[in-house]
């Protein structure tokens, strides 16, 4: 099913190598509101229990690192409508981080698919969570929410959105990792835009943001190929920032630098500058399509603020990986990040 290709000890030394030549050529802004917003989504996870009061809490600080991402991709949307959008974006970390933090579990695929299931059940049908397990009621109040925010015609749009990142995308990533073998280039390719969940963060911002574009604008060629550049964006530079976490700590071989050193036998240095440059391509062209679809924009005035949240998560994610402290690790590869660990 998969290519035979043992998974090899990543190549990286003591070089520090850096991650400033990722350009984006828009600002991003932080939502007025961020510091209230992070308190009242602390004091919902600590209603729920999936984190505590405890210092040792290693949920609590994971969820300090990444709250923070929500105010700076959706920096413009009322707080109101933060509260769920974002509380969606955190139910996704926490999901993620149970398996990708406990090998035990994220290499025990079928375990995982039931968890991935149930979860499904919970957030998109409704059905009653179990009252001892704090992130099924969770995830039960965050599908009620969401139910209240979502216009009937984008809910499908979102269910899908949400199945494609869980079982086209996470759960092959699982098996990858199961088997010890590393996908060849295009295969990661296809299957790293689901397990990103960018596109369900997507359908969920049209709703989130007032805007109901029409299906015809949608499916304009230069519309999707600018949602897939910040698709592939936002992906890849997560496996940039995220490769000595996932890579080097955990042994998991779906990682895009991984990917290209295993199969094109690059040093990590030679990865690192593509990947860049990569990057740095998709913003350039994005301008270009931005540009490009501007009189269909002055007709379709939805359309420019669509454009306009894609911009603020692109610009937003690379601020948030940045300085979030998320990635950081005093034997980080990137100068960068060994400075945050080291603060």
């Amino acid at each position: 099913m998969f290519p035979v290709t043992q998974t090899p000890k990543p190549r990286v030394n003591d070089t520090a190598y850096s991650i400033a030549g990722v350009h984006v050529p828009w600002r991003g802004s932080m939502h007025p509101r961020a510091q209230e917003y992070v308190a009242a989504s602390q004091r919902r996870a600590l209603k729920y229990g999936v984190i505590s009061n405890d210092p040792a809490d290693i949920n609590a600080r994971r969820f300090m690192s990444f709250v923070t991402l929500d105010t700076r991709v959706y920096a413009t949307i009322p707080l109101e409508r933060l509260m769920v959008t974002g509380w969606f974006s955190q139910w996704l970390f926490f999901l993620d981080d149970l398996y990708d933090e406990r090998p035990e579990l994220g290499q025990d695929t079928a375990r995982v698919e039931a968890l991935m299931q149930r979860q499904v059940e919970v957030l998109c049908s409704g059905a009653p969570p179990d009252p001892r397990d704090p992130l099924e009621c969770f995830t039960y109040d965050l599908g009620f929410a969401l139910r209240r925010l979502i216009r009937a015609s984008q809910w499908s749009n979102f269910v899908e959105g949400v199945e494609d990142y869980l079982f086209r995308g996470s759960l092959r990533s699982m098996i990858f990792w199961r088997e010890r073998v590393v996908p060849v280039p295009e295969q990661y390719v296809e299957i790293r835009t689901h397990d990103s969940a960018v596109m369900a963060c997507f359908n969920l911002f049209e709703a989130a943001a007032g805007i109901e574009l029409p299906a015809g604008v949608l499916r304009q060629p230069r519309v999707m190929e600018l949602s897939r550049y910040a698709i592939l964006h936002i992906s890849f530079l997560n496996d940039l920032f995220s490769y000595h976490k996932e890579v080097v700590l955990r042994g998991y071989p779906f990682n895009l630098l991984h990917v290209l050193m295993v199969h094109e036998g690059a040093t990590f240095g030679e990865v690192v500058r593509r990947v860049v440059d990569q990057l740095n391509v998709y913003t350039t062209r994005f301008v270009e399509l931005e540009r490009e679809l501007q009189p269909l924009c002055e007709q379709v005035p939805e359309l420019a603020s669509y454009i306009g949240v894609i911009k603020s998560w692109v610009a937003g994610n690379l601020e948030f990986s940045r300085y979030s402290g998320r990635y950081s690790h005093p034997s980080s590869p990137f100068v960068e990040l060994r400075r945050q660990a080291g603060n």
